[in-house]
């Protein structure tokens, strides 16, 4: 399963202030990064369930934006920058961030087996109202807790999905005929994965194959010489 959301600390390299401590919520389309300024940056890619585990509000709240840590955990974010300023290497400070994640956890939001079934099955060229009648609710209840969980709706869900899968066929074999990877992933033809590829990366699939980003979801793009990147993240 693709994860839904990530959660990162940013600090100006070389100086001791925190700048970004954010959680970026689930999204379906593209949004573009200043990497102008040298930083180092510790997060993670977290899977649906994450944000009510986490943070104890439902998934859709915040989803497409950015959302300051201080405005889900107060005052306790302090605390956590103290430790990954005292952390002395970028594993040191991985490990802050996994046992902050691991005590911020909350049983109280743990999901449901059946939910964690459904998830793990999730496909996404499977119709939604098959998916519905499996879990036995109806389709009004079952979509207001995907959105709850995960952040989007089912339909959306399996739109991000299905072009994750593209880029990954992309990725591994980048002189695949468009046609073959459109087919392949679930589209009616490249004209619409054309269409959905621009939608939700910015780009054509040609210009992504022309860029080649080392990691999939993060295309470096130099207009007028400007450091930018565009980033596509499930969150």
């Amino acid at each position: 399963m693709r994860p839904c959301g990530c959660l990162r600390l940013r600090a100006t390299r070389g100086a001791g202030s925190w700048v970004r401590r954010w959680w970026g919520g689930a999204r379906d389309t593209f949004y573009v990064k200043d990497i102008s300024t040298p930083s180092a940056t510790v997060g993670c890619m977290l899977k649906p369930g994450a944000t009510l585990a986490l943070f104890g509000v439902a998934a859709h709240e915040i989803s497409g934006v950015h959302t300051r840590l201080n405005d889900l955990w107060g005052t306790t974010v302090a605390q956590i920058q103290m430790r990954h300023l005292a952390a002395s290497t970028p594993q040191q400070r991985l490990a802050v961030l996994e046992q902050t994640l691991i005590a911020r956890l909350s049983e109280r939001y743990r999901l449901p087996p059946a939910w964690q079934h459904w998830l793990e099955r999730f496909d996404a060229n499977m119709p939604v109202a098959a998916l519905v009648r499996s879990s036995g609710l109806s389709h009004r209840h079952f979509n207001a807790l995907f959105l709850n969980v995960v952040g989007l709706t089912p339909k959306r869900y399996a739109r991000v999905q299905r072009m994750q899968q593209a880029i990954q066929r992309i990725q591994l074999a980048p002189q695949t005929h468009g046609i073959a990877v459109a087919l392949d992933a679930g589209y009616s033809d490249q004209a619409h994965w054309s269409r959905e590829f621009r939608a939700m990366c910015g780009m054509t699939p040609t210009q992504y194959l022309e860029r080649a980003p080392t990691q999939p979801n993060h295309v470096p793009v130099p207009p007028s010489g400007s450091s930018q990147i565009f980033s596509r993240q499930l969150r």
